[in-house]
């Protein structure tokens, strides 16, 4: 007697479905450990490590880092952690407040806009300085908008930049 075709698609669905199951069950005791989801760095954490972190490092660093003698901080003031630009320096002004890119002495000092630096402690930076004044000076319009928008986004910062490596900062 010929099968019909209700019959035939019975027959499939009884005889298919069992083996789906076994076949998709088969693996699940020996399958290896799910990985965890890589890791993904914030917006603002990576902004900083590529944007800020190059520009402070070759820009700054030789007068505000903590591998600088203390005597030399210029203006008493570290850029190489969150805790220093947010105590800052002599002025006793902060050098960031985050969330705020016109507060803070780092944005008018980068922006250029200190006009009596004679009569205040306060100066535009980086000044000229190298071997016949090669390196510093004015920095980039657009590194000078990617500060303010690093501090305007909250001054985001890899964990092992929060904190100053000198004691008592």
């Amino acid at each position: 007697m010929p099968l019909t075709q209700p019959a035939i698609r019975l027959l499939a669905i009884t005889t298919l479905a069992p083996l789906t199951v076994v076949a998709l069950t088969a693996g699940l005791g020996s399958a290896a450990p799910a990985t965890r989801p890589a890791t993904t760095v914030p917006v603002g954490v990576a902004f900083f490590t590529q944007r800020i972190a190059p520009v402070l490092k070759e820009q700054c660093y030789p007068c505000h880092h903590a591998d600088t003698p203390v005597s030399s901080y210029k203006g008493g003031l570290l850029l190489d952690n969150l805790a220093g630009m947010l105590k800052g320096g002599d002025s006793k002004e902060p050098a960031i407040v985050p969330g705020h890119p016109d507060k803070g002495t780092l944005m008018p000092a980068i922006r250029y806009t200190y006009k009596d630096e004679g009569k205040s402690k306060k100066q535009n930076m980086p000044p000229k300085w190298g071997k016949d004044h090669a390196l510093g000076g004015k920095l980039p319009d657009q590194t000078v908008r990617d500060f303010e928008e690093w501090i305007r986004m909250g001054a985001p910062v890899p964990e092992d930049f929060k904190e100053s490596k000198v004691e008592g900062l």
